[in-house]
C-alpha cells in the first residue's frame, strides 16, 4: 500500500512539474480592440471615418471617405502598451450597450474587444449621448487612438481642399 502512495505521489509531482506556464493575461483577455469613428453625413470631399485595430504585435489605422480607403498606416505594438491596453480593457464589465439619439448627421463610435472571431465586448454610442458611455471606455478609445502616432495629420493629410 505505501509503495502505491508512493508511485501516485511521484505521478503526482511529475505531472506538476511538466505542466507548462500560463501566461500572465486572462484567458478572458482580448486579443484585438477596434475602435471606430464615423463621421456625421457630409458630403465625400469633407467626410472622414477611421478604424483603429490594435493586436499584441500592431496598431493599424484605415481612414475612409464613407468606402474609399484614403490612407492606411501599420506600427508596431509595444508590449507595455499593449499589456495597458488589456488592463484597461479587463475593467469593462458586462457586454456593453448601445447610446443612440433620435437626431440625425450625428458622429458615431465604437469600441469591440475580440477574442478570435468572437465579440466580447460592444459599445456604440453618437455625439449626442457620449455623456451616458462610462469614463473607462472613452479612456480606453482615447488609449487606443494614441497607438497611431500623428493621427490627426494622418486624417487631415487626406483632404484634398
Amino acid at each position: 500500500m505505501r509503495l502505491l502512495a508512493a508511485l501516485a505521489l511521484t505521478l503526482v509531482l511529475t505531472a506538476c512539474s511538466s505542466t507548462p506556464k500560463t501566461s500572465s493575461m486572462s484567458s478572458s483577455a482580448p486579443d484585438r480592440i477596434v475602435y471606430d469613428f464615423r463621421d456625421s453625413s457630409v458630403p465625400p470631399p469633407y467626410h472622414r471615418s477611421y478604424t483603429i485595430e490594435v493586436s499584441s504585435e500592431t496598431a493599424k489605422v484605415n481612414v475612409r471617405d464613407y468606402d474609399k480607403v484614403l490612407a492606411e498606416k501599420e506600427v508596431e505594438m509595444t508590449e507595455e502598451k499593449w499589456k495597458a491596453l488589456v488592463e484597461m480593457a479587463g475593467e469593462l464589465k458586462g457586454k456593453g450597450g448601445k447610446y443612440f439619439s433620435s437626431a440625425s448627421g450625428t458622429r458615431g463610435y465604437s469600441l469591440k474587444l475580440m477574442q478570435g472571431e468572437e465579440e466580447t465586448y460592444l459599445v456604440s454610442w453618437d455625439s449626442m449621448k457620449t455623456d451616458k458611455v462610462k469614463e473607462k471606455v472613452l479612456a480606453l478609445c482615447e488609449a487606443v487612438k494614441n497607438c497611431i502616432p500623428d493621427l490627426t495629420e494622418l486624417i487631415q493629410s487626406t483632404r484634398e481642399f
